[in-house]
């Protein structure tokens, strides 16, 4: 199963979901803890102000998911993502520098070489995201080492049932990276399951021919594009 014979086929569900930055400062928090090799206590008293601070942010970002089942009964879950860029914002500015100096980020920042922070706080939201899906220790580590070079404002992360592909929307450029079927399923299963979660910030299930939805064809018509011009 490719890109190209995913085009062939009609998504059974398309999600889409307003990402707001408030809902991330916990998960910030418990990555800031584990930078600073502090318990997660430490940093807790915190959260509340965080969330106020963040709840008059615009909203972090837009995420649009297609779930498609393939005729042999496996699943493809694809994922546009078009995150804001803060840093133009004083406030995000003063909260880098400060992070910083704390040395929140030092060893990925240097692992990955001159790279926009907010990759390294959304590395730590990844690795949570991973934690909670099961994801065994040895593949959360490679789907972030994967990830961070390719992290972007504009893309399409699908999840075919052997691997991973990230497209960047403004460049072309195409990565895969081969993953164990079992895990592949868990993140699916983590991730259908979560947006069906009450408790959650659920995402709107989107019909066809409503705004949202030629959102979303105009997204897929751009992945299209790249996979046409063979930009791998």
């Amino acid at each position: 199963m490719d890109g190209a014979e995913i085009r062939e086929l009609e998504p059974k569900t398309v999600w889409r979901r307003v990402h707001r930055p408030e809902e991330y400062a916990a998960d910030a928090a418990k990555f800031v803890a584990g930078e600073l090799h502090v318990p997660f206590l430490v940093v807790r008293p915190f959260v509340p102000l965080a969330r106020a601070l963040l709840s008059k942010w615009e909203d972090a970002a837009v995420e649009t998911t297609a779930l498609y089942e393939t005729p042999e009964g496996g699943r493809v879950l694809r994922t546009f993502f078009e995150i804001t860029d803060y840093s133009g914002a004083a406030v995000y500015n003063f909260l880098e520098k400060l992070l910083k100096s704390l040395g929140v980020g030092a060893d990925l920042a240097g692992k990955y070489g001159d790279t926009d922070f907010a990759w390294v706080l959304l590395g730590g939201v990844l690795d949570d995201y991973a934690r909670r899906a099961r994801v065994c220790r040895k593949t959360a580590c490679a789907l972030i080492d994967f990830r961070f070079p390719l992290s972007d404002y504009h893309t399409a992360t699908t999840w075919y049932p052997d691997r991973v592909e990230i497209a960047n929307l403004r460049t072309g450029r195409v990565e895969t990276l081969e993953i164990r079927p079992g895990e592949i399923k868990r993140i699916v299963d983590f991730t259908i399951n979560f947006e069906n979660n009450p408790l959650c910030a659920r995402p709107a299930a989107v019909a066809p021919g409503s705004p949202e939805y030629c959102e979303f064809e105009r997204l897929a018509g751009i992945y299209d594009e790249i996979l046409s011009a063979k930009k791998f």
